[in-house]
């Protein structure tokens, strides 16, 4: 509810809405709704959840048409899903969340228009209609059990971010000065390298890192990490960037191909036009860059059989 405020909100004001939810914020402007955003959407909502987004249209319909008589019930039924449909299929980042408050609505209409449709065919061919609803069950979930156990079999082998931190133990001194535009949970920061970012970034080090720059029984390795904040302030003024490079000491970076935060696309690109490859951790299929897919901003089924470990990692 506090996304349609901030949209109505700003809609009311003419102005850009911001509202903060668990710690983040979303920004919303009339900008962001328009009707070229829509293929888009249909794209995202296929590849969450491709069945039901193919037979949704026919099953929407056949749902009003059969229910016509019942008013009520349509007015009870059919205000949110639409209210959902008809705002987020125009927003141009439309996210999981959102497109998880029409999944229930979809399971319900197609179920609804299936099971007549199950009926009618049963009555007419004089088959039984339990072993047709075996069959159309098991014809339905099947893609969906087969992507599962893939899904599984993937996420089951050593996290990538552990992988990267351990070659980063092994093949780099202590101390040195790292750039990464991703977290890494097992690669320990220096004192220096939390103070500093406390310092120029107020409110970006989470209780893990403060936590760990009192700990000073450690025996691992420390680093002196930079994260992407640092590259995203300075992404847009080439010169400022080489200059902060070279008084920072960085002479490693480690990328991952697609991040959720804006410039590090810009540091992928950077480190592949400017660094030496050093080492790649689970390079996907045929060379290209692939990874599971990260809040759903890619065809997630469709990646699902791309990648042969969760991300790949490039330094």
């Amino acid at each position: 509810m506090g996304e349609y405020g901030s949209v109505i909100t700003g809609y009311l004001t003419g102005q850009t809405s911001e509202f903060n939810l668990g710690g983040g914020s979303h920004e919303f402007h009339l900008s962001m709704f328009s009707l070229e955003n829509l293929p888009q959407f249909v794209f995202r909502l296929s590849s969450y959840q491709p069945l039901l987004t193919a037979v949704l249209p026919l099953a929407f319909l056949y749902f009003v048409i059969s229910l016509r008589h019942r008013r009520l019930l349509l007015f009870v039924c059919l205000p949110f899903p639409m209210l959902n449909l008809v705002i987020w299929s125009m927003f141009y980042g439309t996210f999981p969340r959102i497109m998880a408050i029409l999944v229930p609505y979809m399971i319900f209409a197609v179920a609804y228009a299936v099971e007549d449709v199950l009926r009618i065919f049963a009555a007419r061919r004089k088959a039984r209609l339990g072993r047709l609803q075996l069959f159309l069950i098991g014809l339905i979930l099947l893609p969906g059990i087969v992507s599962s156990f893939r899904l599984v079999w993937v996420t089951a082998k050593t996290d990538t971010r552990s992988l990267v931190s351990q070659w980063i133990n092994e093949s780099i001194a202590a101390e040195k000065a790292i750039l990464l535009n991703f977290q890494l949970f097992d690669l320990l920061p220096t004192v220096e390298a939390v103070n500093r970012q406390g310092s120029d970034f107020p409110g970006s080090v989470g209780n893990r890192w403060r936590w760990l720059a009192t700990q000073e029984d450690i025996t691992e390795r420390r680093y002196n990490i930079y994260n992407v904040i640092y590259w995203n302030k300075l992404k847009n003024d080439p010169e400022a960037r080489e200059a902060f490079l070279a008084e920072a000491g960085i002479r490693y970076l480690v990328v991952r191909s697609v991040v959720a935060w804006p410039g590090a696309d810009d540091m992928v690109a950077y480190a592949q036009k400017q660094g030496k490859l050093l080492h790649v951790i689970c390079p996907a299929y045929g060379g290209q860059i692939a990874e599971l897919p990260s809040d759903m901003f890619v065809g997630a089924w469709q990646q699902i059989w791309k990648g042969s470990c969760i991300a790949p990692a490039r330094m």
